[in-house]
C-alpha cells in the first residue's frame, strides 16, 4: 500500500516539473530559441504543366522552392522560367514525275519513225526511297527501230530502270519507233514507278504522261488500167492469107547513167542559220497545234527547213523543246557565230531516213540508215560532226542538217567510244 502511494507521488512531481519548465522561458527570450521558429526540413514544391499538343507542342514548367532560413521570413521563392516551344514540321517528301516528247520524222518518208525522249526528275524536296523503273507501251501499229541503253524491251513494253533521285535530279532515256499502222495516229503513256516501289512520293498524279502524234503510215495503192472491150465481127475467109512479117522488138534504150552528186562543200566557220522573230507568230508542235507566239526579237537556232517551214529551237531552251514556224515575211534568215543552244545532257542526232556522210576531205564515208545515233562533238554552220555510238570518236563524220537527222538529247552521259 505504501509503495502504491510513493509511485503516485513520483508521478504527480513529474508532471508538475514540465509545467514548470514551459513557462520559465523569460518573455524577451530570442526568436531563435523558440520551439516553432524553424523547420527542419526544407519544402519543395513542384508544378509542372504541359499544354496539349497536336503538331506544335508548348511545354512551361514553374518550380517553387521553399528552404530554410532564420527570422521572421523564412521562406525564398525561386520561380524557373517557361521552356522554348518545339516546334514540329511537317514530314518532307520526293515527288517523281515524268515527262514524254515525240518527234516525228519529215513528211515524204514511208515508213514515218517517231523518236521519243522519256525524263524522269524528282520535284520533291527529299531524294526518293529506292530505285524504279520507267514503262513505256510501244504504241500499237509501230515497231521498235532502236532502243538506246539502258532502256530495254520486249514485245509489249521499253522498261527503263530509275536510279535513286536526289531532290531536282533527273535522268533521260530514248527509243525510236517505225510507224506501220494505217491508222495514222501513233499514240501511248508511260508511267514512273508503276509497282509504287518509292514509298514517299508524295504525288502520283504526275507519275504519267501522254503522247498522240500524226504519221503518214505505209500504205501500197494499186492500179488497174481497164481494157477495152473488143466487139466480134463476122469477115469473110480469103482464099489466101499472105504470109505477114514477123515483128522485131525495138532494141532496149539504155538507161543514161546517173552521175553521181559532187562531194558537198565541208564546213565553213562562217555561223549558223537562225531566223529572227520581226511579227509574232504562231510556233507549232508536230500536230499543228499552237505552243506559243514568238516574239519579235527572239532567236530560234534552225534545225532544218521543210516545205516553207523551219524546225527550230529557242535560244534559250534545250534540243528537248524544238518547234515548227512558218518562213514568211514575219521572219527573217540570219548567220550568227552561235553554236546550238545549251542542252540538259549529252547532244545526239537521229537517223530518221538514210543519209549520206563524208570524211573531212569531202570523200563520201557511208550511208546512215534510220534509227541510228551518232554522238555530237563538233559543230559548224550547218554541218555536225559525229561518230557512231559505240565507236571510236576517231570515225566521226560529217552530217548535214538540212536532211534526214533530229537532234535529241539523252543519257547516260556519252556514248561509250572514248572522247
Amino acid at each position: 500500500m505504501l509503495l502504491r502511494v510513493f509511485s503516485l507521488l513520483a508521478i504527480l512531481l513529474a508532471l508538475l516539473a514540465s509545467f514548470t519548465t514551459a513557462s520559465a522561458v523569460p518573455s524577451d527570450a530570442p526568436l531563435a530559441q523558440t520551439a516553432t521558429a524553424v523547420p527542419t526540413v526544407a519544402t519543395v514544391a513542384t508544378v509542372a504543366t504541359v499544354a496539349t499538343v497536336p503538331t506544335v507542342a508548348t511545354v512551361a514548367t514553374v518550380v517553387t522552392v521553399v528552404t530554410p532560413s532564420v527570422g521572421p521570413s523564412a521562406t525564398t521563392v525561386v520561380t524557373a522560367t517557361a521552356s522554348p516551344m518545339i516546334t514540329v514540321s511537317p514530314n518532307p517528301f520526293s515527288d517523281l514525275a515524268i515527262a514524254l516528247q515525240a518527234n516525228v520524222s519529215a513528211p515524204g518518208f514511208v515508213p514515218q519513225t517517231v523518236a521519243y525522249t522519256v525524263i524522269v526528275e524528282n520535284v520533291g524536296s527529299v531524294p526518293t526511297t529506292s530505285s524504279t523503273v520507267a514503262v513505256i507501251p510501244i504504241p500499237q501499229g509501230t515497231t521498235i527501230s532502236f532502243v538506246n541503253p539502258p532502256c530495254g524491251n520486249d514485245t509489249n513494253n521499253v522498261t527503263c530502270p530509275v536510279p535513286t533521285l536526289a531532290p531536282g535530279q533527273s535522268v533521260s532515256y530514248s527509243f525510236v519507233v517505225n510507224a506501220v499502222s494505217s491508222t495514222g495516229v501513233v499514240s501511248t503513256t508511260a508511267v514512273v514507278d508503276p509497282n509504287q516501289f518509292i514509298t514517299n512520293d508524295v504525288n502520283r498524279n504526275n507519275n504519267f504522261a501522254s503522247s498522240a502524234v500524226s504519221v503518214l503510215p505505209v500504205t501500197i495503192t494499186a492500179s488497174i488500167t481497164a481494157l477495152p472491150t473488143s466487139t466480134l465481127v463476122a469477115t469473110p475467109v480469103p482464099a489466101e492469107v499472105p504470109a505477114q512479117p514477123v515483128p522485131v522488138p525495138p532494141a532496149p534504150v539504155e538507161p543514161a547513167p546517173v552521175q553521181p552528186a559532187p562531194a558537198p562543200a565541208l564546213p565553213s566557220p562562217e555561223g549558223n542559220r537562225w531566223i529572227q522573230i520581226l511579227q509574232p507568230t504562231e510556233a507549232q508542235n508536230n500536230e499543228g497545234e499552237v505552243l506559243w507566239i514568238a516574239q519579235p526579237g527572239e532567236l530560234y537556232f534552225v534545225v532544218r527547213e521543210e516545205s516553207g517551214w523551219v524546225l527550230a529551237i529557242y535560244e534559250g531552251d534545250t534540243p528537248f523543246w524544238q518547234e515548227w514556224i512558218p518562213l514568211d515575211n514575219r521572219v527573217q534568215n540570219v548567220v550568227l557565230d552561235r553554236g546550238i543552244p545549251g542542252g540538259i545532257g549529252p547532244l545526239w542526232l537521229v537517223v530518221f531516213a538514210p543519209v549520206d556522210t563524208y570524211y573531212d576531205d569531202g570523200s563520201p564515208a557511208w550511208v546512215a540508215n534510220p534509227g541510228e545515233w551518232y554522238y555530237i562533238v563538233d559543230q559548224q554552220g550547218r554541218w555536225v560532226r559525229a561518230f557512231y555510238d559505240g565507236d571510236s570518236p576517231a570515225n566521226a563524220v560529217w552530217f548535214s542538217l538540212d536532211y534526214g537527222i533530229d537532234l535529241a538529247v539523252a543519257d547516260p552521259p556519252g556514248p561509250t567510244g572514248t572522247l
